[in-house]
């Protein structure tokens, strides 16, 4: 990993100096844990050796967070794979989600382990990372209670950031809890940083980010094509929000709804760069937007 700009642990870190080259207090990669690598470019590095030993060498967790590695060769759903999840345990992937053990199962946008990744895991003991080796294969593309998600555009570049907020969530309008038809979306600034995914009822929105910021909710009624600003925000940290049982309210009053455009007007089309994209186009023309989001007449607007 000589080209890389930087590696973490959960506890080290080394970084690429332009003289000295690499400096810092990792000296070896340990099996068993879980690394943050920051490359200039796509980077392969194949290792060799034998692979790790839960039996003889166990990879123990404390209570609370452990970066933990998978080290097998093949991918398992979490369900079958992890012994001794308790309830309340999380578990998270930088790209493939997050997933909450509840009621004797895990529930979340993430549903199996990867060869060769490494998870954040928020353990409710402490305890052994346990793997049944004999477990079943995990299906490609297999998504954990996932009857009514629909896949979320791909807003967010995500290797960009090296850190996630996790959130599980439930929407209310008017003091009611506000059914299915809406999109989830997590803004710092102007930049969209996250999407939620719906999974029985709740949603799951990751964050992604590097510093303490605001980040704001947008809601998007997908069948009437309104957008709310949630009244609650959080600041951004690596952690996790809310639970299945216990969520995170993400309120919507009418008095946070965004503006509905007239359609008489002409309208001037901007990305969130301040790029101007389309010069005089009517509301009922906003739909033929490539996706992405955009700022119309003041207004931060998500096309689907």
């Amino acid at each position: 990993l000589a080209s890389a700009e930087r590696i973490m642990s959960q506890t080290e870190e080394n970084y690429n100096d332009p003289q000295p080259g690499m400096v810092g207090n990792i000296n070896s990669l340990m099996p068993g844990k879980a690394y943050k690598v920051k490359t200039p470019a796509a980077l392969a590095n194949t290792i060799s050796g034998k692979l790790h030993d839960l039996a003889s060498a166990p990879i123990e967790m404390e209570k609370g967070w452990n970066w933990v590695s998978y080290p097998y060769y093949k991918s398992m759903t979490l369900q079958n794979a992890i012994v001794g999840a308790e309830e309340g345990d999380y578990i998270v992937s930088h790209l493939d989600g997050f997933a909450e053990y509840v009621d004797g199962q895990w529930q979340g946008t993430m549903s199996s382990l990867t060869s060769g990744n490494g998870y954040l895991y928020k353990s409710s003991s402490k305890k052994a990372f346990e793997i049944d080796l004999f477990a079943q294969t995990a299906p490609s593309q297999a998504i954990m209670n996932d009857d009514t998600a629909t896949q979320p555009t791909a807003m967010v570049d995500a290797r960009i950031y090296p850190s996630t907020l996790n959130v599980i969530a439930v929407l209310s309008g008017d003091g009611t809890e506000v059914s299915g038809d809406c999109q989830v979306y997590a803004f710092v600034d102007n930049e969209c940083r996250g999407v939620g995914r719906i999974i029985n009822g709740k949603y799951f929105v990751t964050v992604y980010g590097d510093v303490a910021a605001t980040v704001k909710f947008l809601v998007k009624n997908m069948r009437t094509g309104l957008e709310y600003e949630a009244e609650e925000t959080l600041t951004f940290c690596e952690d996790i929000v809310g639970s299945v049982k216990e969520p995170m309210v993400l309120t919507m009053t009418p008095t946070a709804i965004r503006r509905i455009f007239d359609d008489s007007r002409k309208y001037k089309v901007y990305s969130v760069e301040g790029v101007m994209v389309k010069d005089g186009i009517t509301a009922d023309k906003f739909s033929e937007l490539p996706r992405g989001i955009y700022i119309i007449d003041g207004q931060k607007v998500i096309i689907e």
